[in-house]
C-alpha cells in the first residue's frame, strides 16, 4: 500500500473536485482502461466513495465500462460534448504537425473527415510540404458516401439503416470503378470492418487512389476518419497495410487529443 506521500494525486476535498479528479485521472490514460480500485488508490479516496461516483458518471455517460473487468474509460457523452465544441480551426492546429509528418512520409495529401449523422464531410487537408513533390488536392466538402474512402471508413461501423440514409439514391457513377449497387456497397463495408481501413480505387477520379481509417474517440461508432490521397501510381508503391499502419499512429494521437480536450471542456462546463 502506498503512503500518502507516494500518492499520485492528493485527495480531493469537495464532491465536485472528486468528480473532476476521477475524470482527470481516467483521461490521463488517453483511452486505455483504468481499474476502479486503481483510481481510488491514486486519489487516496475510499473505494466505496469512488464506486459511488463512478456509478453516477456511468449513468450520465461521462464514463463507460471497458471490456476489461472492473475498468473504465471516458464515456461517449463526454467525448461527444467536446466533439460538438471543437471547431475545424482547433482541430487543424492540433493535427498539423502529425498529419504533415504523415503526408511527407508517403508523399500524399492527408485528410480529415467528419460524419454529422447524415453525411460525411471532408473538413481539412494537409498536403506534403516538400516542394519537389506534386500532390493531389481532394478539396473540402460533402463526400459521396458510396465512392469515397473517408465515408466508407466511417460508415462501415454504423447500422445499415444509417448507412442507407447516408447514401444518395441513385448512386452516382463517377468512373468505371464506382460502385453503384447498394448490395455490393454493403458487402464492401463489411470488408472495411474486418480489415480496419477503406479504399477508393479510382472510384471518384481516374488516376487517384485514397485510403482511410476510422478514428474511435469514444466507445461506439466513429465520427471521424483520417486518410491519404494521391496519384495511384505513387500510392501503389506502398502496400495498403503499410499505409494503414502509418495512419494508425496519427489516429492514436488524435484520439488522445480528443480525450484531453473532452476533459478540458467538461471542466469548463462544470465551472461555468
Amino acid at each position: 500500500m502506498k503512503s500518502k506521500e507516494e500518492k499520485q494525486h492528493s485527495a480531493p476535498a469537495t464532491a465536485l473536485q472528486r468528480v473532476m479528479s476521477i475524470l482527470n485521472i481516467v483521461s490521463e490514460r488517453q483511452g486505455d482502461p483504468m481499474r476502479i480500485v486503481e483510481v481510488a488508490e491514486c486519489l487516496d479516496l475510499p473505494k466505496s466513495t469512488v464506486h459511488r461516483i463512478v456509478n453516477m458518471l456511468l449513468s450520465l455517460g461521462l464514463l463507460s465500462m471497458s471490456t476489461q473487468k472492473g475498468s473504465v474509460i471516458l464515456g461517449k457523452n463526454l467525448v461527444d460534448m467536446v466533439l460538438r465544441a471543437l471547431q475545424t480551426p482547433d482541430l487543424h492546429a492540433l493535427l498539423l504537425p502529425t498529419f504533415t509528418r504523415v503526408a511527407n512520409s508517403v508523399g500524399a495529401t492527408a485528410f480529415l473527415a467528419r460524419f454529422d449523422g447524415n453525411q460525411v464531410e471532408l473538413i481539412d487537408i494537409f498536403p506534403p510540404t516538400h516542394e519537389d513533390i506534386p500532390y493531389f488536392n481532394p478539396g473540402k466538402g460533402v463526400r459521396p458516401a458510396h465512392a469515397c474512402s473517408s465515408a466508407k471508413a466511417i460508415l462501415g461501423f454504423y447500422d445499415p439503416a444509417i448507412v442507407r440514409a447516408a447514401v444518395n439514391s441513385p448512386m452516382k457513377h463517377f468512373t468505371q470503378s464506382t460502385i453503384v449497387d447498394l448490395d455490393t456497397y454493403m458487402a464492401e463495408l463489411s470488408q472495411v470492418r474486418e480489415q480496419g481501413f477503406a479504399e477508393c480505387q479510382e472510384e471518384m477520379e481516374q488516376g487517384v487512389y485514397s485510403i482511410a481509417i476510422p478514428v474511435f474517440a469514444s466507445k461506439g461508432a466513429p465520427e471521424f476518419s483520417i486518410g491519404l490521397a494521391g496519384p495511384t501510381v505513387r500510392m501503389r508503391l506502398t502496400e495498403p497495410k503499410e499505409l494503414k499502419a502509418c495512419l494508425l499512429g496519427a489516429s492514436r494521437e488524435m484520439s488522445g487529443w480528443l480525450y484531453r480536450s473532452a476533459l478540458i471542456e467538461s471542466q469548463r462546463m462544470a465551472t461555468s
